[in-house]
C-alpha cells in the first residue's frame, strides 16, 4: 500500500545518500545535489504530487566526482572556483606551482588553472602520470616559463616551443567552434567575441596532430582541445587565462563556466539533442538523424543517447527514448 511505497522511496533515497557520502560528498550539499540532479516530473519545478522529481543516482554521483583545482599564479577564485561552485561540484583547492607535491590519486579530475608560476619538469611529469593512469586532466591557461613549455611539449602536448608569450586576440570572432558535435562543444556559442578582451589572453599554441580541435581563436590557434592519453586518460586544454579579473563580465563568465562544465562531465542533458534545454519531438528527430548508430560517447559520465544502458547507441535506444523521454522538460 501507500506505506510500503513510502518505505521503498525512503530506502532508495537513504541508500543513495549513503553512497554519496561514501564518495566524499559534503553532507551540507547532499540535499541540493539530489534536488538539482533529479528528473523533473509533472509540472515544471516542485509540485505536491512529484516533489522535486525522480532521483537520478548517476547524475548525483557525477555531481560529487572527486575534483582537485590547482591554482598557479593569479587568482581563480571568481573564475574556475566560482564555476565549480555554481555547478554544485565538490572540489579541493591547492595554491602551488609545485604539482608534484600533491597526491593526485584520490581524484578523477584535476583542473590546473594557470596564469603564471614556475613548475618544474617533475611537476609536469606528475600531471602526465595522472592522466596516463586514466585521470581527466583539464589545463586552463599556462605560463610563459620556458621550462614549463619544454616539459609540456615532451610529456603532454606538442606545442610551439619558440612562440609562447602571452597575447590577446584582436580578430573577430575571438572564438569559433569547429567541431560542434563534440561533447566538449555542447552549449558553447558557435562564435563569440569577449566583452572583456583580456579574457582572450593566451600563450599555448598547439601543434599536436593527436589532439582533437574543438574551438579555435581569432588567431587561428586551437583554443579548446582534447587528447586521448594512455589507459583511457584524457587531456583537455582551454588556452585562455583563468585570472578571475578577466572573467567579471557575465557573458564571458557563462562561456568559461560551460567549458568547465563540459570538461568535468555531466553537461549533456540526457535526451536534449537539439540543445534547446527541453526534451520534445524535435529531439527525437535529431537523435534519429545523428545518434541512431552503434556508438557511445564513452568519455561522458552519462552516455548521450544510451537510454537502455547497453553502452551503445542504436535503434533500441530510439524506442526507449520515444516511449519515456519524448516530453518537454529537461532534467
Amino acid at each position: 500500500g501507500i506505506l510500503t511505497l513510502a518505505l521503498c522511496i525512503v530506502f532508495h533515497v537513504t541508500g543513495l545518500v549513503a553512497l554519496m557520502l561514501a564518495h566524499g560528498a559534503n553532507p551540507d550539499n547532499v540535499r541540493s545535489i539530489l534536488e538539482d540532479t533529479a528528473w523533473d516530473l509533472g509540472p515544471s519545478g516542485w509540485d505536491p504530487e512529484f516533489g522535486h522529481g525522480l532521483i537520478d543516482p548517476m547524475a548525483a554521483l557525477d555531481a560529487i566526482a572527486k575534483i582537485a583545482v590547482i591554482q598557479s599564479g593569479y587568482s581563480t577564485v571568481n573564475s574556475i572556483d566560482k564555476a565549480l561552485n555554481d555547478l554544485g561540484r565538490v572540489f579541493e583547492k591547492f595554491n602551488t606551482a609545485n604539482f608534484a607535491t600533491i597526491d593526485l590519486s584520490p581524484y578523477n579530475t584535476v583542473i590546473v588553472a594557470m596564469d603564471g608560476g614556475f613548475p618544474s619538469g617533475a611537476d609536469i611529469v606528475h600531471l602526465a602520470n595522472f592522466t596516463n593512469n586514466g585521470g581527466n586532466l583539464i589545463m586552463v591557461g599556462g605560463t610563459s616559463d620556458p621550462d614549463f613549455v619544454s616539459a609540456v611539449n615532451i610529456f603532454l602536448l606538442d606545442i610551439d616551443t619558440t612562440s609562447y608569450l602571452w597575447e590577446n586576440v584582436t580578430t573577430s570572432p575571438n572564438l569559433q567552434v569547429t567541431n560542434p558535435m563534440h561533447p566538449l562543444a555542447q552549449r558553447l556559442p558557435a562564435t563569440y567575441d569577449f566583452q572583456n578582451n583580456n579574457a582572450s589572453y593566451y600563450m599555448i599554441r598547439s601543434e599536436d596532430s593527436a589532439a582533437e580541435e574543438i574551438v579555435i581563436n581569432g588567431d587561428n590557434e586551437t583554443a579548446l582541445l582534447k587528447k586521448e592519453m594512455s589507459n583511457s586518460g584524457t587531456l583537455i586544454w582551454f588556452i585562455n587565462s583563468p585570472f578571475d579579473i578577466f572573467w567579471t563580465d557575465s557573458s564571458d563568465y557563462a562561456l568559461l563556466k560551460q567549458v568547465i562544465e563540459n570538461g568535468v562531465g555531466g553537461s549533456v542533458c540526457r535526451g536534449d539533442f537539439d540543445n534547446d534545454a527541453s526534451i520534445a519531438e524535435s529531439d527525437l528527430a535529431t537523435f534519429a538523424a545523428h545518434f541512431g548508430r552503434a556508438d557511445c560517447h564513452t568519455t561522458c559520465p552519462r552516455c548521450e543517447g544510451d537510454f537502455d544502458a547497453e553502452h551503445d547507441v542504436d535503434g533500441s535506444d530510439l524506442a526507449v527514448f520515444a516511449a519515456e523521454f519524448g516530453r518537454t522538460g529537461c532534467p
